[in-house]
């Protein structure tokens, strides 16, 4: 019976494993590379075979950390809104902009919005890890073949954003199109790797074990004090804020309806293998758009949409806050 009991803990646990590193990999494509962070780009784009793997590797490492914080959340406060998901995404972006690196810290309070909610909250969560996965499930094909064209066009021209916006000096070089190319075929390799990977593994609720939820905590909040020491006082503004919204995740655990509906609940069925495949449009599409945009020299206002973002993030974060709070 030990022996059983042992094999069946360690094959949830590998399960969950599985779990963490395809949300990893799902968040790491729309978090650096639909982005397109400069640094991770250039690293990926230059990067020989040997050193590729490497690379590909450190990023995923990191960002399984942030993945673990994500899932933990979800499973720590029994998160089945839209509204708690929109929080347990703005707890995963200043896990990823506080921790390793200091983004979340520079200049706030506009920097605990954007990119921490406005782009890891709205597009790493909702739209890459939540609404695309839940297309795959439900919409006819016609309509799902236009979601990941619609995706891949937006791709294409958000890398106009490479040459906006900032000082001559300090602009990088416009990609070129086999630096693009090269580009979305590995990061979208690694999006659809981890699609498969999260969808294969979803149909068990991830349950984290307390040695696990424990060693993520210490290692967090000590990544967190460490990066933000330097940035005092006002690292201690976002560290409040991090609690008031765990604790908003809290409140509104305790007073969900018995019988209300679990907007997660359809990521626990995986969509069928054609529909992964179908996923190669994005970065065909994608390729294609970003060939139409260095033809025609179009550009997408990409400061624009950083506002939208950063106006609409923080709406959105003060009204999910009060639907939790309130239990709806």
């Amino acid at each position: 019976m030990n022996e059983g009991r042992a094999r069946g803990t360690f094959a949830a646990l590998g399960e969950r494993i599985g779990a963490v590193l395809g949300t990893a990999l799902i968040l790491l494509f729309f978090s650096e590379y639909l982005f397109l962070n400069e640094t991770s780009v250039e690293s990926l784009i230059h990067a020989g075979p040997r050193r590729l793997p490497v690379l590909l590797a450190e990023m995923a490492g990191w960002y399984s950390l942030f993945a673990y914080v994500f899932l933990i959340t979800l499973a720590c406060f029994s998160v089945s809104s839209p509204a708690a998901l929109f929080l347990a995404g703005s707890i995963l972006g200043w896990a990823i902009e506080a921790l390793v690196v200091p983004v979340a810290h520079e200049a706030p309070p506009v920097s605990w919005i954007f990119p921490s909610i406005g782009w890891h909250g709205a597009v790493d969560t909702m739209l890459g890890w939540y609404l695309m996965r839940q297309a795959m499930r439900r919409l006819p094909w016609p309509a799902l073949v236009a979601a990941f064209m619609a995706l891949g066009a937006f791709w294409g021209g958000w890398a106009s954003w490479f040459w906006q916006g900032a000082a001559a000096e300090t602009v990088p070089a416009p990609l070129s199109l086999g630096a693009f190319a090269r580009l979305a075929t590995i990061a979208a390799g690694l999006w659809i790797s981890g699609m498969i990977l999260a969808d294969r593994t979803a149909a068990r609720a991830f349950l984290p074990g307390r040695w696990e939820t424990g060693i993520v905590a210490i290692l967090s909040v000590a990544l967190f004090v460490q990066t933000g020491l330097a940035f005092l006082p006002g690292s201690a503004g976002l560290a409040a804020l991090i609690a008031l919204t765990f604790a908003t995740l809290k409140r509104g655990q305790r007073l969900r309806p018995a019988g209300s509906p679990d907007c997660l609940q359809a990521l626990r069925a995986p969509p069928g293998p054609a529909r992964h495949a179908l996923a190669v449009l994005v970065p065909l599409t994608a390729v294609a758009t970003y060939a139409l945009v260095l033809r025609f020299d179009l550009a997408l206002p990409s400061e624009l949409i950083n506002a939208a973002l950063l106006i609409g993030g923080a709406m959105a974060y003060v009204g999910a806050m009060w639907r939790v709070a309130r239990g709806r």
